[in-house]
């Protein structure tokens, strides 16, 4: 009985949103009504412990927010300045194969987006630089989806491990080597999920919307070096970041590393097939592309500016990250559940101080500041109350189930006791799919990670196997549900006025992510047996 209750709050959201079409934030409201219900009647837990579970989550969603605030703020004043002009010049030169375009924008910079803002930024900002390309609209934002969720598991500076994993564990992340070994972790499997990501990109490409002239294996099978290079350019300094940095810097360190090696080798001709692949035919490459790398890095200095401040952040062989993270350091305990915030170590309050400087020293007009500021906190909005509501539904759901008088499980682990019953050692192949369909349903990767971090590591446990494995497979899953999160696709669609596709899009990418969660699911699985 206590598993029905415990599952209701969950099986009631999915229900409210994927069949009867509801909003999240009415969906989680009704849901943690009947949380709360369940949590004061049957678990008994007292009134001031679901306060202070309900204190900390909010605390928790406003830390993120000042992180998209920060991101948002960042892009825009790029966007003031001109800056995203000469981006664009630089892409139009360089190739006129649309899958070369595609990897480079819908995968590498893609990442790089990612690592900076996250949010469903990449789709936002990206599809319409392929649309001046020559995409249709439709194709433009199912490639820059595709490209972006892959990359969406280390998100904007690290926010689905450090506060999706971070804020959705307990005990665990008391061990401080925990987190750091699932960041590795995934950063390894990275390897794998990018590149059939990647690969998956290139073939919806070709086949969904490429005239039937051009549907052909054999324009997929050309490109795959190609595609490899750029993966590996993304993926291999990810994995150095990850080890030796952590998870912030993981997407956007590796982005941009991985964009500027593969716009250099574009322009050499590295690895790029024979013909040009367009929609309509076929056509002779071009000679090289005549961009210069001085306009290539001159473009994308302010995401150097950023990468490099975050790096004296958080290096820990430098002096700054112990000062940043206890100047100035706020505490506030509720109960024996507490929450701290480091102004100065925040990624949202370096991102506003970088982009300042950027303003100031670009000599822009404060009538752009103030647009900026403007912009950026009208994106805001939604994102905060979502946050707050599902924060707090994290919070009750994770801690307050935990400690009441009657002694009973939290209902993270009375599910996973349910759940490693039925799927037994074969558990791996399914938490992938559990972390898509949080995504799926809440429209990010953070916020998979917050509902199902616990109840995977406490399925993981119950069934003896390795929770780094399937905490792992749990985030990849996450990052993969972005490219069908209906909240994505339908802010990207309606950015390129192509709102009627919305069906399209979804059935498109539903595919993506079944076949590499199944793929991932199974590799981990066989993991577990050796």
């Amino acid at each position: 009985m206590l598993v029905l209750f415990a599952a209701l709050p969950i099986i009631v959201l999915c229900f409210l949103i994927i069949v009867l079409n509801w909003s999240v934030n009415k969906a989680i409201l009704v849901a943690l009504s009947l949380l709360l219900a369940a949590i004061i009647f049957i678990w008994q837990t007292p009134l001031l412990q679901i306060l202070a579970s309900g204190i900390q989550g909010t605390f928790f969603a406003l830390e993120i927010v000042l992180i998209i605030f920060g991101a948002i703020f960042f892009l825009n004043i790029l966007q003031q300045s001109g800056l995203e002009t000469k981006i664009k010049d630089i892409f139009k030169e360089l190739s006129r194969d649309k899958r070369i375009l595609a990897i480079i924008i819908g995968l590498v910079f893609s990442t790089l987006i990612e690592g900076s803002a996250g949010f469903g930024a990449p789709a936002v900002l990206l599809a319409p630089i392929l649309i001046i390309l020559g995409f249709s609209p439709v194709a433009a934002v199912t490639v820059v989806l595709i490209g972006a969720a892959v990359s969406s598991i280390f998100g904007a500076f690290g926010l689905p491990i450090v506060f999706g994993f971070g804020a959705g564990l307990g005990a665990f992340v008391q061990e401080p080597e925990f987190l750091n070994q699932v960041t590795i972790s995934i950063a390894y499997f990275n390897l794998i999920s990018f590149w059939l990501a990647c690969l998956a990109m290139i073939v919806v490409l070709i086949f969904s919307f490429g005239q039937k002239t051009v549907r052909h294996f054999k324009y997929v099978l050309e490109v795959i070096p190609y595609l490899t290079m750029a993966c590996l350019f993304v993926v291999l300094p990810g994995i150095l970041l990850a080890k030796f940095l952590g998870p912030e810097l993981v997407s956007v360190g590796g982005g941009l590393i991985g964009l500027i090696l593969l716009l250099l080798a574009t322009k050499q001709g590295w690895l790029i097939p024979k013909n040009e692949w367009s929609f309509d035919g076929i056509v002779p490459k071009i000679s090289s592309a005549s961009v210069s790398s001085k306009k290539i890095f001159s473009s994308l200095l302010p995401y150097f500016l950023i990468v490099f401040i975050v790096f004296l952040s958080r290096a820990d062989f430098l002096p700054f990250k112990n000062w940043l993270m206890n100047f100035g350091r706020l505490y506030f305990p509720f109960l024996d559940i507490g929450y701290s915030f480091s102004p100065f170590y925040s990624i949202g309050v370096l991102l506003i101080l970088v982009s300042l400087f950027f303003f100031f020293t670009s000599k822009m007009h404060l009538s752009q500041l103030k647009t900026s500021c403007q912009n950026s906190l009208s994106k805001i909005k939604k994102p905060l109350l979502t946050l707050v509501l599902v924060l707090i539904f994290v919070k009750v759901f994770v801690y307050a189930s935990g400690e009441n008088p009657n002694q009973y499980l939290s209902m993270p682990l009375i599910l996973a006791r349910a759940m490693a019953d039925f799927a037994g050692p074969s558990w791996p192949v399914f938490a992938p799919f559990i972390g898509a369909l949080g995504s799926f349903i809440t429209g990010g990767t953070t916020i998979s990670n917050l509902l199902f971090s616990e109840f995977q590591v406490s399925t993981a446990l119950f069934l003896r196997i390795d929770p780094v494995l399937v905490l792992s497979l749990q985030g990849l899953g996450a990052a993969l549900g972005n490219m069908i999160a209906i909240h994505n696709v339908v802010v990207a669609l309606a950015v390129v006025g192509a709102l009627e596709q919305t069906n399209k899009v979804i059935r498109n990418n539903l595919q993506v992510v079944f076949i590499i969660s199944l793929i991932l699911g199974i590799l981990g699985f066989c993991l577990t047996l050796l």
